[in-house]
């Protein structure tokens, strides 16, 4: 089983979703750069500087905003009509997936953020668990599996 190490504060919200999604995994949370090897690291955690390939995510559809410390605040001053969430490798840069959500007029940064901490609770687990695995990513299959109705309108319950 591969080992899977998460940098994430010890209060960040989604250390315990990540904590029960990815239970039957080999995984440790830490707060700083691990001494040991892992065949998966997930950084959560602003300011870590890791010289391997690692897995982040960004409130962005990258190369968009990749810069910025604060995407959402960018895009709407920016008009953008379209924002989202990437899951990503650092070293080399590479795009492991990417879910957008629309922009809508009557959309505020507060309701942005929320709509995508609650995707990001979603798709990081699955992807960590998919890579873990060696399997393939498919966020179709992932929001026509738990789709409600009741979400941004992702298209999995049409």
């Amino acid at each position: 089983m591969k080992k899977i190490a998460i940098l994430i504060d010890k209060e960040n919200e989604l250390k315990d979703v990540l904590d029960y999604e990815l239970k039957d995994f080999n995984i440790k949370f830490f707060e700083n750069i691990p001494d040991e090897d892992f065949d998966i690291v997930v950084i959560l955690k602003d300011g870590i500087i890791y010289d391997q390939n690692a897995i982040k995510c960004m409130f962005s559809l990258l190369p968009a905003f990749a810069d910025s410390n604060n995407p959402i605040k960018e895009a709407l001053e920016y008009g953008s009509k379209v924002t989202g969430l990437t899951v990503y490798y650092t070293q080399p840069f590479k795009v492991i997936e990417q879910y957008p959500i629309h922009i809508d007029a009557d959309k505020h940064y507060d309701d942005i953020e929320k709509e995508l901490k609650y995707l990001r609770q979603i798709i990081l687990p699955y992807i960590i668990k998919q890579l873990a695995l060696n399997e393939q990513i498919n966020l179709k299959t992932l929001f026509k599996k738990s789709c409600t109705g009741g979400c941004s309108g992702c298209g999995g319950c049409r």
